[in-house]
């Protein structure tokens, strides 16, 4: 484990910082300008970071993150705060300027007695951007509140969502407190959390108190956030968020990551969810698995194309992400020391073999999201 040292990288966009352990995620708010990207999950319930008022948000207002975190599609977790005297600006980023943080999953965080808070950024101003980005957990007592971020400053928030409990006094939102500045902008974007308030509080926002604001085809669940209006976004029935027509309609399903991937997967009874996400839902791998094994009389190898199905709980059983399935020992996803194959390799008979899982591959894995 890289411990605080980081387990590559120097910093530069080329090369970004490589964030292994929680340690190194704490070492982030030592070069606030630097560039960053995740290579493991981070499970934040470790020593220091679970005692006394637990994780110290990084960045504040006199020393905001002003970096880039690629999260690759990793998770932080267990993210703890409990503040015990009035303090402001918390989440994983207290303060962000001009920042850009995508490609992260938060969850499971716990955040009590806290200001100007989002499980993502407290606050985040001067353009700064939250792409394919989501959040779970709960946030109680305190104003300026949101699932994602709580003080959305002239900056953008795309392609996220939060399902986020939110409970507080004064601004207080599913996705965020406030939007506020010269252009808030929130594209296809939702939250279904509960959210409860005094004043200013509602199903996606909380308050807007900019002129020029921008919420495009972004939306909350107003039965499961017991809140029939927000300061901005359009409300629908559960069912109707778990209608993939709603967001093909929004335009959701034409939107592609820079590599071509499809960012949203929007299936039928379920809220969408993110390419990456395979912890929600039931997304099913269609791997074409190109196995080179010994062929009948051994003198040479022959390339065989075979089709298979591989469920989600064979690919999380062994710790393996769809973007690694290439070149995965086919033993490491069958507790099973032979596999039965027919084949015709060369059109004109058909035999069956005993093969050997320890030299197969798989190649060429791609991800079928329809069952």
């Amino acid at each position: 484990m890289a411990n605080g040292n980081f387990a590559g990288g120097n910093g530069s966009e080329s090369n970004p910082y490589q964030i292994e352990d929680a340690h190194d995620l704490d070492a982030v708010r030592n070069d606030l300008t630097a560039y960053y990207e995740l290579i493991n999950d981070i499970d934040l319930d470790v020593s220091p970071y679970n005692e006394g008022e637990g994780w110290n948000p990084i960045g504040d207002y006199d020393n905001a993150f002003k970096g880039t975190l690629h999260g690759q599609g990793f998770e932080i977790k267990k993210l703890f705060i409990e503040k015990t005297e009035y303090k402001q600006r918390f989440g994983l980023f207290g303060f962000t300027n001009g920042s850009t943080i995508e490609g992260l999953k938060v969850t499971n965080v716990n955040l009590l007695n806290v200001n100007y808070a989002g499980i993502i950024v407290g606050n985040q101003e001067n353009g700064s951007k939250i792409a394919n980005s989501f959040s779970n957990g709960k946030i109680n007592e305190g104003e300026v509140i949101g699932g994602l971020v709580g003080y959305n400053d002239s900056s953008t928030i795309e392609n996220s969502f939060s399902f986020c409990e939110v409970n507080g006094s004064n601004y207080i939102g599913g996705l965020i407190g406030r939007n506020y500045g010269e252009q808030p902008e929130i594209y296809n974007s939702y939250s279904t959390g509960k959210v409860q308030g005094e004043s200013d509080y509602g199903g996606l926002i909380g308050s807007d108190a900019s002129a020029n604001s921008v919420i495009y085809n972004s939306f909350w669940d107003t039965k499961t956030s017991t809140q029939p209006t927000s300061a901005g976004g359009i409300g629908l029935t559960t069912s109707k968020m778990q209608d993939p027509q709603t967001f093909i309609d929004a335009g959701w399903d034409e939107e592609k990551t820079e590599d071509g991937k499809q960012v949203w997967i929007l299936k039928n009874g379920e809220y969408p969810k993110l390419w990456f996400d395979y912890s929600f839902g039931s997304v099913i791998f269609k791997a074409e698995n190109e196995f080179i094994v010994p062929s009948i009389n051994e003198e040479k190898n022959i390339t065989y194309l075979n089709k298979e199905f591989l469920n989600k709980e064979d690919f999380d059983k062994h710790g393996i992400k769809g973007e690694e399935v290439n070149n995965v020992d086919f033993k490491t996803l069958y507790d099973k020391k032979t596999y039965e194959m027919k084949q015709d390799p060369d059109n004109s008979n058909i035999y069956s073999q005993k093969l050997d899982l320890s030299k197969m591959k798989i190649k060429n894995a791609s991800i079928n999201t329809e069952n």
